[in-house]
């Protein structure tokens, strides 16, 4: 798997220019943030100097377009911004989650399936997939119907193993389920705590490997079931007041002394 970092990882509002250096320095191979065509050269540029892979993302109201989901936005950026600096992953997320009633659970997946379905149609043709993260919103089972659904070898997944949490489920459950599928990742590390100031559960973020996330425990299923370039993008995202940067440095230095196994990394300097 390909070691990468997503950029607000490594502190909030820091210049792209800055942080894909700062993630080059780390050895990754990787990095996700947001490109549109005013970025276009500015990225081919840094891509190219950093040897770097890009993951971003594109997003729209889907559950609201449902089988009326327009594509030609989506399809002039696949075409200008993704082809030209050879973006093989965009990622998305739903507007919902599965506890609304706005419509409720199986409307959802239905409309959002529908969605993605015009969209991947777009996809194949400028070979870009589509990675739907399970973005604290739906269960592994629920992203699986969806995927089932669209059918097509543009739907893939952006794999959170933090958010899992945020529905009632075990990371190495949706890890699991969605492996195969899975063409992106967020590994994030969180901490998950019963009863803690009359609340029923309290689900907050921390640098890797100080949460209750098994991180070695899902490289290993990733590794094993997953597609073999894999971006492994660390999301860091610690509680709010925390040195962010400190987090971060703490997190990849976590990751390689415990999964260096599992990953590729720019080469040695």
């Amino acid at each position: 798997m390909r070691f990468g970092l997503v950029h607000h990882s490594l502190g909030h509002g820091i210049p792209v220019e800055q942080a894909i250096k700062q993630a080059y320095d780390y050895g990754a191979l990787v990095f996700a943030t947001g490109v549109n065509l005013g970025t276009r050269e500015m990225m081919r540029d840094l891509m190219a100097k950093y040897s770097m892979d890009i993951v971003t993302g594109w997003g729209d109201r889907f559950i609201e377009n449902g089988d009326a989901q327009p594509t030609d936005g989506f399809m002039r950026f696949c075409r200008d911004v993704c082809q030209p600096l050879g973006i093989r992953v965009v990622g998305t997320a739903s507007s919902h989650h599965r506890w609304r009633k706005d419509p409720p659970l199986a409307e959802q997946l239905s409309l959002l399936s529908a969605a993605l379905k015009r969209l991947c149609a777009v996809a194949v043709d400028y070979d870009v997939q589509i990675a739907l993260e399970n973005h604290a919103d739906y269960r592994a089972s629920d992203i699986l119907q969806i995927i089932e659904r669209v059918d097509s070898p543009a739907m893939r997944v952006q794999l959170d193993t933090g958010n899992p949490y945020a529905v009632a489920e075990e990371p190495l459950d949706a890890t699991r389920l969605l492996a195969p599928y899975t063409s992106s990742t967020h590994i994030k590390d969180m901490t998950i705590r019963p009863l803690t100031d009359g609340e029923w559960v309290k689900v907050l973020g921390c640098p890797l490997g100080e949460g209750d996330v098994d991180l070695a425990g899902i490289a290993r299923i990733l590794s094993e079931n997953a597609p073999t370039d894999l971006p492994f993008n660390l999301e860091v995202e610690p509680p709010h007041g925390t040195d962010n940067a400190a987090a971060c440095r703490t997190s990849v230095e976590h990751v390689k002394a415990t999964l260096s196994g599992y990953l590729e990394l720019q080469p040695a300097k």
